[in-house]
C-alpha cells in the first residue's frame, strides 16, 4: 500500500515546475561521488527554472506553482528560505526566495520518481568495461569497480587497460603477484594480493608464468639431529638455538611463525625457502627430502606453541599437512604444570576472548590431556614460560 506521504508527492509532482526541481536535485546527487557526496544543495526561485512563477503563460499558473512548492515543504522535501528581509518592492511571496533540498527526503523522493541512487564512479567503470571486454574470459567478474583504492586517481581506462596486460606481461617475464601488481599499478605491490585464483578465473586460462610467493622458514641444525621441532614464538625458537632449552637439544629446529606456516605449501618445493645454520650440506639435503616426504627418517615432528586455543588449532592444521605431527611433550607438560598451579591467565588479560575453543586436534596426547584442561581450567599459558 502507498504510504500517505508517498501519494502526497505524487500530487505536488502533477506540478512541472516542483517536478523539474526534485529531478533536478537528483541529478545534481548522482553526479557526486557516494562517499563524498555533499547534501547541501540549493538554487534561488528565478525565471530560469520558474517561468510559470515569474513569467506564467495561463491565469494563476504562478499562484497554482506556489502552492505545490509550499505542499513541497510541508511534506519535509525542500524548505523555502527567504534570502532577505521582504520590503515594499517585494510583492510576491516568492520574490528573494531561496529552495533548499532537504537529504532525509531523497529516499521518497526517489521512490515517487522512481530513480535509485547511482554511484557515478560504477557508471564510469562499467562504460570503459564495456569497450574492452572481449580482452577478457570472463568480463562479469568485472562488472562492480574493482581496487577502490584507485578510483579516486585513477581513471577506469587506465586500470582495465593495465589489467589486461598481465598475460603478455607474465608470458614475457615470470614474475610474484607482487612483482606484477608493483609493475602495472603505479608501484603499488600489494594491490593484486589474494587474487590469484580470480586472476586465472578472469582470464580463463592457467597463469604459469605467475610465480608463488614461496614461505620462509629459519631453522637451527645441531650436529646430531634426533628430531624436528615447530616452534611457534620468537623467544622460545631462539633460546633453543642457544642452548638455553636443554630439553631442545638434538632437535632440528624450525621457526614456524604464527598460522602462515600451517599453509600447505610448506611441503611444496616452490612453495617454501629454508633459511638455516649449523650442520653440513648432508643433514641439510636429508631434512628436505625428510619434509619434502622423498624419504623417511626417524625423526619425530613436534610442535611447540602457546598452550591456549590458538595453539591448539595450529596443532590441528599443522596434522592436515603433516598427519604423525604431535605436541611436543616436554613443553606442554611444563606449560600444564604451570597452568594447574594457578600461573596462568584468563583469555580477557591477553585479549584473547576471540580464541574458539579446540574439541579435537587428532594427537591422542594433547586430545586426552591438554585440551580438557584447557576447558576446564578456563586459561592459558604462553610459551615463553617453559624454561627447562
Amino acid at each position: 500500500m502507498t504510504s500517505t506521504s508517498d501519494s502526497q508527492l505524487r500530487n505536488c509532482i502533477q506540478s512541472p515546475a516542483v517536478l523539474r526541481l526534485l529531478n533536478r536535485f537528483l541529478n545534481r546527487l548522482d553526479r557526486q561521488d557516494l562517499e563524498s557526496r555533499s547534501n547541501h544543495l540549493s538554487e534561488i526561485l528565478g525565471k530560469r527554472h520558474f517561468p510559470e512563477l515569474f513569467a506564467p503563460q495561463l491565469v494563476d499558473d504562478d499562484r497554482i506553482t506556489w502552492h505545490w512548492l509550499k505542499e513541497t515543504e510541508k511534506l519535509g522535501s525542500i524548505e523555502l528560505v527567504q534570502t532577505r528581509k521582504r520590503g515594499i518592492a517585494d510583492r510576491l511571496p516568492w520574490d528573494n526566495c531561496r529552495v533548499v533540498f532537504r537529504p532525509e527526503a531523497e529516499d521518497l523522493i526517489r521512490a515517487v520518481l522512481c530513480r535509485p541512487r547511482v554511484d557515478p564512479n560504477e557508471t564510469a567503470w562499467l562504460n570503459a568495461l564495456s569497450s574492452c571486454q572481449d580482452r577478457f574470459a570472463q568480463p562479469e567478474l568485472l562488472s562492480k569497480p574493482c581496487f577502490p583504492a584507485l578510483k579516486r586517481k585513477r581513471e577506469p581506462e587506465a586500470i582495465l587497460e593495465r589489467l589486461a596486460l598481465i598475460p603478455d606481461i607474465l608470458q614475457e617475464t615470470p614474475m610474484s603477484l607482487y612483482q606484477l601488481s608493483a609493475r602495472l599499478f603505479w608501484g603499488q605491490s600489494k594491490l593484486l594480493k589474494g587474487r590469484e585464483e580470480w586472476l586465472q578465473e578472469l582470464f580463463g586460462q592457467p597463469l604459469p608464468n605467475l610465480l608463488p610467493r614461496p614461505v620462509l622458514l629459519e631453522m637451527f641444525f645441531p650436529e646430531t639431529p634426533k628430531g624436528v621441532l615447530l616452534i611457534e614464538n620468537l623467544d622460545t625458537f631462539l633460546a633453543a638455538c642457544d642452548g638455553r632449552l636443554p630439553a631442545a637439544t638434538h632437535q632440528i629446529l624450525v621457526y614456524a611463525q604464527g598460522f602462515k606456516n600451517t599453509a600447505a605449501r610448506i611441503r611444496d618445493p616452490l612453495g617454501v625457502r629454508f633459511f638455516w645454520r649449523g650442520a653440513s650440506e648432508k643433514i641439510h639435503q636429508e631434512f628436505e627430502d625428510f619434509w619434502f616426504g622423498r624419504i623417511t627418517k626417524n625423526w619425530p615432528l613436534c610442535f611447540f606453541g602457546d598452550l591456549d586455543w590458538a595453539g591448539m588449532q595450529m596443532l590441528a592444521l599443522l596434522r592436515r599437512i603433516f598427519p604423525n605431527i604431535s605436541a611436543w611433550k616436554p613443553g606442554y607438560s611444563s606449560l600444564l604444570s604451570l597452568l594447574k598451579a594457578g600461573e596462568g591467565h584468563s583469555p580477557e588479560e591477553a585479549d584473547k576472548e576471540g580464541q574458539v575453543a579446540v574439541t579435537k586436534t587428532g594427537d591422542p596426547w594433547a586430545d586426552e590431556f591438554l585440551l580438557p584442561t584447557l576447558g576446564f581450567q578456563g586459561r592459558f599459558v604462553d610459551q615463553e614460560a617453559f624454561r627447562k
